[in-house]
């Protein structure tokens, strides 16, 4: 059961060009800016005003990061961000 937490919470890992390892699922200056505003309590709508981008646009790349972190809630994605230093 423990190799099972650990093994769902890990970060798989790619080889550089320069033989060194690095976190495959690197996270977008983008992305944290989006998590960031949304940590900050701002609604999609508001956050996608503040982007440029729409609220549509905003809850796709939220779900794609729930889905990257395995993620059941956005309470639980900030979690992880955290977690993963994104934050």
């Amino acid at each position: 059961m423990m190799f099972e937490t650990v093994w769902n919470r890990a970060s798989p890992l790619s080889v550089t060009d320069s033989d060194g390892l690095r976190p495959e699922e690197a996270l977008s200056s983008e992305d944290r800016h989006l998590l960031s505003l949304l940590v900050a309590g701002l609604t999609d709508d508001a956050a996608g005003a503040r982007l440029g981008i729409s609220r549509r646009t905003v809850a796709r790349r939220v779900q794609q990061l729930m889905e990257q972190t395995h993620s059941r809630s956005r309470l639980q994605l900030g979690w992880h961000a955290r977690d993963r230093g994104w934050l």
